[in-house]
């Protein structure tokens, strides 16, 4: 049935409008029939026969890129405009100053149809179900429904599993859909560095102590090392730049081993209490992977990390500054932030695996109103159709959370 305030179509039997919000009343036999008859005669809804061409073959839906970005940017700009108008209206809303490098101070679902609820940690991070508590509001206008309505329309129907994340940096609000713990790919580089850090703090390892490189440190897959003459000399600060911003991962395997071996690695992460993210395998060990050992973690504990270091909350203001300047290095901007603003500041790192179908990126994004968390992992999925997706999900939420956050 047709919405006879905006003309969205929506599912046959539905009580409010998916655009727009407005109820749906169902119609009489007589009224269906006279609403065939106008059909018949291409008689369309006024707003649809207004609408531009590229508007007519989002309707379509033909599975092209430009048509799925437009399709999630319609449906999440009614939502965000009538919540933001609302909020202003009722409360006002506030800013707060976000600089590139300096950080705020310390601040500190799953469902059938794919419907995110409100959640806070409540232990371990795994159970797929979600749980709404009271939380510290957040600076920036965060409308939970309004978020959730967007994750659905931008992943309900993409095939795999997906998972989201999103929360602004200086709240405990947040919204969590199906979090569990998945393929974590590349994104468990993030607390490989996490480690070196918490090292290089306590004074176990120094950022300018030297690593020969030999010719059986070289793994397969991304990364410019494997591609350097043994006998280079590298420095523990330029191994972490490499494996970061690069994702390189014969950095990454020689960074494990300086830090005492998987073992000291997986005693950090259980300190941060990231209780769905486990290293049982250094990177492009294939014969691990063969065994039934991988590399997990899930949005929950991605998206944790990245607020705690940037509120200066995981290791120091320092050392976590350090992780940030790094994040904020990383050349793939593929995914999550493709279509963002040249104003936006980005801190992110990806993770993908081919052979899984995993396509992850875990970023915080802000401007001068504020700034949010936003994860996305998602395996057993196409390619092609998981990062059209995230394109248009962080645009989406970029502009929603911060472009009109006034």
């Amino acid at each position: 049935m047709f919405c006879p305030k905006c003309g969205k179509k929506n599912k046959e039997g539905a009580k409010f409008c998916a655009n727009c919000g407005a109820e749906l009343k169902r119609r009489s036999n007589n009224e269906k029939s006279a609403s065939t008859k106008e059909k018949a005669l291409g008689s369309q809804p006024a707003e649809l026969q207004s609408g531009s061409k590229a508007k007519n073959e989002v309707q379509k839906s033909d599975g092209s890129r430009a048509q799925k970005v437009q399709k999630v940017r319609k449906n999440a700009w009614m939502r965000w405009t009538i919540t933001i108008a609302v909020l202003a209206i009722v409360a006002g809303t506030g800013f707060f100053i976000y600089q590139n490098n300096q950080t705020p101070s310390n601040t500190k679902s799953n469902s059938a149809d794919y419907t995110a609820t409100a959640n806070s940690e409540s232990g371990s991070s795994s159970s797929s179900s979600s749980k709404a508590s009271s939380s510290k509001a957040s600076s920036i206008s965060f409308p939970k429904s309004k978020v959730e309505g967007t994750i659905e329309d931008a992943f309900g129907d993409i095939s795999g599993t997906t998972s989201v994340y999103v929360s602004p940096t200086d709240s405990s609000e947040k919204v969590v859909s199906h979090n569990g713990a998945q393929r974590a790919a590349s994104n468990i580089k993030l607390f490989i560095m996490v480690t070196a850090y918490n090292a290089i703090s306590e004074g176990q390892l120094n950022l300018d102590d030297e690593y020969t490189l030999k010719d059986s440190d070289k793994v397969d897959g991304t990364g410019a090392i494997r591609e350097l003459t043994a006998g280079t000399k590298l420095t523990i600060q330029r191994l972490i730049d490499y494996m970061m911003e690069d994702s390189d991962n014969t950095a990454a395997n020689i960074m494990i081993r300086e830090l005492g071996g998987m073992d000291a690695v997986n005693k950090q992460i259980k300190k941060m209490g990231a209780t769905d993210t486990k290293l049982e395998r250094m990177l492009m060990d294939t014969d691990a992977l063969k065994s039934g050992k991988d590399n997990y973690t899930s949005v929950t504990d991605l998206g944790e990390t990245l607020k705690k270091i940037y509120n200066h909350q995981m290791i120091s203001t320092k050392y976590d500054n350090a992780m940030l300047d790094v994040l904020k290095q990383n050349k793939n901007r593929t995914k999550l932030p493709h279509d963002l603003p040249d104003e936006a500041t980005v801190y992110n790192k990806t993770g993908e695996f081919d052979d899984y179908g995993v396509e992850n990126d875990a970023a915080i994004f802000g401007n001068t109103k504020g700034s949010f968390v936003i994860v996305v992992m998602s395996e057993d999925g196409q390619r092609n159709e998981q990062i059209n997706q995230m394109n248009s999900f962080g645009s989406v939420m970029y502009k929603g959370l911060l472009e009109e956050n006034e």
